[in-house]
């Protein structure tokens, strides 16, 4: 499964943080440097194994503890449809 962020979202950088805002739904998200990590990452499609690979190579964190991190802020970012999901050709 390939993530990807959602283009409809604008954007907004706050100091250390980004902020998101979804017009259409009228919702707010704040991301900390390590979920903003996670965002950039996700300007082209990625799967859990490229992201935790990514992660790991910039902040210092066990490769568990990181994909378990990795895996519930993606389903967040799935649940708040910040992100989209597409099945990998592989």
């Amino acid at each position: 499964m390939l993530f990807s962020q959602n283009s409809a979202l604008s954007c907004a950088p706050m100091g250390e943080e980004l902020v998101m805002m979804d017009v259409e739904q009228g919702q707010y998200f704040g991301l900390n440097p390590i979920a903003c990590a996670i965002w950039q990452l996700l300007e082209t499609p990625k799967n859990i194994d490229d992201l935790v690979t990514a992660l790991m190579q910039k902040f210092e964190v066990s490769e568990a503890e990181c994909r378990q991190d990795t895996e519930v802020f993606i389903k967040e970012l799935m649940d708040k449809k910040f992100i989209q999901a597409e099945v990998s050709a592989q």
